[in-house]
């Protein structure tokens, strides 16, 4: 009986790989795939897309289990780890600096806008000739936090006081911040605007769970710039500037999918700075 040019070479190929001979030309697989591959045990072994998927550290352990949140705000206190995360209706999840692990899916079809955030602090409103003081910093909870906004200009009798000027940090990846507001009539200007740096992105080179420039902690926004005082009329105090808002926070998710629908808004998760506070009359 006789067996096909195609039959003997199947067989042949067969026996080759049964006896782990060493390859030594290129593969060429004309587009198809490597099927039924086990799990690797060595560093130079091929393996699955499941395999790498599943053993992803980024997508947490699910210790914590699948949880919705539909109305109300939960803050963070921890690091979370979910199986599966469902944000609806007007529930919002304030993640304080903590990361949020999915290991299985985000589910943002429902969600509001801020739906996931870290909230900043706003600034202080002025009081009469004193001025507000800027929003405070975001304190780092294992990412990095923000930088506070600055103090409105006091009021004067006479010559108007500016606001402070914003800060700025080299490890900034958040957005510039905003000019302070003018005083009243002839009076004091506003801080000038703070930059995060001359870049304000930062692309990542290399995964880690710490998200790191050179050796620091990435922050978010600076603060904003106070407002500046009124001119007094020489004899009675002007109202002060209110104090800038503070920077936004590093908001860090890493979840397997993230479900997205009609409802969904633009700004799902967001991690926006303080509002500026209000001058003083």
């Amino acid at each position: 009986m006789r067996k096909s040019v195609a039959g003997v070479c199947l067989l042949l190929l067969v026996c080759l790989l049964g006896a782990e001979t060493q390859q030594t030309l290129n593969l060429n697989m004309n587009s198809r795939r490597i099927v039924s591959l086990g799990s690797p045990t060595a560093d130079t072994d091929a393996t699955t897309r499941g395999y790498v998927l599943n053993t992803m550290p980024w997508w947490g352990d699910g210790s914590d289990g699948a949880v919705s949140i539909s109305a109300g705000t939960t803050t963070m206190t921890r690091d979370m780890h979910y199986t599966t995360l469902t944000i609806s209706s007007t529930g919002k999840l304030n993640t304080a600096g903590f990361r949020v692990h999915c290991s299985t899916s985000l589910d943002l079809s429902n969600a509001p806008a801020n739906a996931i955030t870290w909230t900043a602090n706003n600034g202080n409103n002025a009081s009469g000739a004193t001025q507000g003081s800027g929003g405070g910093a975001l304190s780092t909870a294992g990412l990095g936090g923000s930088l506070a906004g600055s103090n409105g200009g006091a009021g004067s009798t006479s010559t108007p006081n500016n606001g402070s000027s914003a800060g700025t940090s080299a490890q900034g990846n958040g957005g510039s911040a905003a000019a302070g507001g003018a005083g009243g009539t002839s009076g004091g200007a506003g801080g000038t605007a703070g930059s995060a740096n001359a870049s304000s992105t930062r692309p990542l080179k290399r995964a880690t769970f710490d998200l790191l420039y050179g050796a620091s902690v990435i922050v978010g926004g600076t603060g904003g710039s106070g407002g500046g005082s009124g001119r007094g009329d020489g004899s009675n105090n002007s109202g002060a500037g209110g104090g800038g808002g503070g920077g936004s926070g590093v908001v860090w998710i890493a979840a397997r999918s993230i479900t997205r629908g009609g409802s969904t808004t633009a700004a799902a998760i967001s991690s926006p700075g303080g509002t500026g506070g209000n001058g003083g009359n």
